[in-house]
């Protein structure tokens, strides 16, 4: 064989197992994947097993709210029976009370009617004088006899609305970590002012239009794009400090009074309620599109929910063992589970549906105080703080446990605090509208992309 054959049959060789050497690296790699598939299915599983934890924790909840509202409802009911069984009680006494009196006298009639002298002119002139007195003799007692209670509740009961939905983990990536639901930092999309003088941003709160209701220090209520553009604005007599907002966009204001005003569309305005001699503060739409406020009173503080109409629906202020659940209540929200959510004096009340059973938290930062306070789509809290120092601002995202979950630094000229906060889902990605004490507006991206 000639050299150059040799030579050749050695490079074509050389190559080939080359080439077995390169596949075998990849049927390593290979191996390599079903290393990561077998410890995603751990890490899956696992997942997995804190769902189902999660599911039984979610059930307890609700069996405890169950049983709390069952312990209420009885309460109401053996209230109502023991009120109206007194009354009834009270109606049987007075007729037997007249029986006796009546019978008595009509008794003391008969005998002098009969002893009576066969006397005409004096039998004539007794029946004369006693007949307007038997006349006046009232023997009926009147009585609008009390109903007995009715369990009104809807035909469907769905428990799964209670529990919420299973749905795919979007957060959880493919080598069994979760990735970070929150950006490193807020990006910035627009920063701007709607008012071009002296001016601190109140309330903001995004209309289900996409249109955002903003409120401001100089009476103004205004109606803003995402562009910064006002579409319209109003001059008010009131100072709309707190707002919430229906799924109507309707605005609802206090200004620290008594008074709530419901500002419609298109800002046509009306006295929602007047809770004299309370004072009112943190407002929220719930889910059900009743309205809870924050109530500072006389002598208690509490948290009401309202109807559409302004009728109360629920009172929270004192717990199974009659004992005051807030100090002062600033600022109020609810979570998908349906609990109420509440800063006090540096504190996160977490309220079940019940209104009796709750947990006071200290969150573990200690700079919280609950500003503002919103959830966001994670069912996390968000709030803020607002020193009035120009420095970064704190944006705190915490569990429904007072555990830091995030923090955003807010930063930038004439930043000296947090007014506002608000969350717009239009989009695909939500943003957060932030509004400052010094009339800025600011809308940032602030959770990262669905993988």
């Amino acid at each position: 064989m000639a050299d150059s054959d040799k030579q050749l049959q050695a490079s074509m060789k050389s190559e080939f197992e080359g080439k077995i050497d390169s596949k075998l690296k990849v049927v390593e790699a290979i191996k390599e994947n079903i290393e990561k598939a077998v410890k995603y299915k751990e890490t899956y599983d696992k997942r997995m097993g804190e769902n189902k934890t999660e599911v039984a924790e979610r059930a307890k909840v609700l069996l405890s709210s169950i049983n709390d509202t069952v312990s209420e409802l009885n309460s109401d009911i053996e209230k109502k029976r023991e009120k109206d069984f007194q009354e009834l009680d009270k109606y049987c006494e007075e007729i037997q009370n007249k029986i006796t009196k009546f019978k008595k006298q009509l008794d003391y009639f008969k005998l002098v009617f009969g002893s009576l002298p066969d006397d005409d002119d004096i039998v004539q002139q007794f029946v004369k004088d006693s007949t307007p007195k038997l006349d006046e003799m009232a023997l009926s007692v009147k009585m609008d006899f009390p109903k007995p209670l009715k369990l009104t509740s809807s035909s469907s009961i769905d428990v799964k609305t209670c529990f919420g939905k299973i749905e795919e983990d979007l957060y959880f990536s493919p080598i069994g970590e979760e990735k970070p639901k929150y950006r490193s930092k807020l990006e910035v999309e627009r920063r701007f002012k709607p008012e071009p003088n002296r001016s601190s941003i109140f309330g903001i709160q995004i209309r289900p239009d996409g249109k955002a209701w903003i409120t401001t220090i100089n009476y103004r209520i205004l109606l803003v794009l995402r562009t910064g553009q006002i579409y319209d604005e109003c001059m008010v007599k009131f100072l709309p400090v707190f707002t919430a907002v229906n799924k109507y966009g309707n605005l609802y204001c206090s200004s620290g009074t008594s008074s709530i005003i419901r500002v419609k569309k298109d800002f046509d305005m009306e006295e929602f309620t007047n809770l004299s001699p309370c004072k009112t503060f943190g407002l929220h739409v719930t889910n059900d599109e009743h309205l809870l406020v924050c109530l500072e009173g006389p002598q208690r503080s509490k948290v009401v929910k309202y109807s559409e109409m302004g009728m109360p629906v629920q009172e929270i202020m004192l717990d199974m063992d009659n004992e005051p659940i807030f100090k002062v209540p600033k600022y109020v929200t609810e979570n998908a589970s349906g609990q109420i959510c509440v800063s006090d004096e540096g504190h996160l009340i977490i309220v079940e549906p019940s209104g009796k059973k709750y947990v006071k938290y200290k969150p573990t930062d200690e700079t919280w105080i609950g500003k503002s306070l919103i959830v966001d789509k994670f069912d996390n809290l968000i709030s803020s703080e607002c020193p009035l120092k120009i420095r970064p601002q704190n944006i705190h995202i915490m569990n429904s446990k007072g555990e830091n979950v995030k923090t955003f630094k807010l930063e930038g000229p004439k930043i000296s605090g947090v007014n506002a906060l608000a969350i717009d889902y239009q989009y695909d990605d939500p943003v957060m509208w932030i509004g400052t004490p010094l009339g800025d507006v600011i809308i940032a991206e602030f959770v990262n992309k669905d993988i």
